[in-house]
C-alpha cells in the first residue's frame, strides 16, 4: 500500500470535484459501512511546502460519510485514471466561502475518515488555484 498526494487546479473562488481510490490499512476498498464519521480542512500550502492557516470556512467541516463513500467502485467519465474507478467523491460547497481564494497558489485538501474500527484514514489533494 503506498499513499500519496493526488494534484490537480482549479479556478480560484471555484468549486473543485475530487476523486479518489481509497484502501483501508489492509488494503481493502472502504465502504460506507467502514467509515464512522468524515471531515476535511483546507489550508494553503506554505513555500516550504508546510500548511499555512485553514481557509475560512474550510476548517474541520464534517461531511456524511454516505455523500463521500460509495460501496462500489465507480467508473463514469470523471474518473479518467484508470479502469479502475473510485469509491471516494467530494464536491467542496462554496455557496459561503470559495475553497481557493487567491489565484496562483497551492492549497492542501485534508480529509480525515475515522472508521469504526482501526485507524485514522487520512486523504489528501493539492490543488493549484489558476
Amino acid at each position: 500500500m503506498s499513499a500519496y498526494e493526488a494534484y490537480g487546479r482549479a479556478f480560484h473562488n471555484a468549486s473543485a470535484t475530487l476523486l479518489a481510490r481509497v484502501v483501508d490499512y489492509d488494503g481493502t476498498y472502504i465502504t460506507q459501512s467502514d467509515i464512522s464519521s468524515a471531515s476535511y480542512t483546507i489550508t494553503e500550502v506554505n513555500s516550504d511546502g508546510t500548511d499555512g492557516d485553514p481557509v475560512t470556512g474550510h476548517n474541520n467541516v464534517s461531511v456524511p460519510v454516505s455523500n463521500l463513500i460509495y460501496d462500489t467502485l465507480q467508473t463514469d467519465n470523471t474518473w479518467t485514471i484508470d479502469d479502475i474507478g473510485y469509491n471516494f467523491r467530494h464536491v467542496l460547497d462554496i455557496s459561503t466561502n470559495p475553497a481557493f481564494p487567491a489565484p496562483n497558489k497551492r492549497y492542501r485538501v485534508t480529509f480525515t475518515l475515522t472508521p469504526y474500527s482501526g485507524q485514522k484514514i487520512v486523504v489528501r489533494f493539492v490543488i493549484t488555484s489558476v
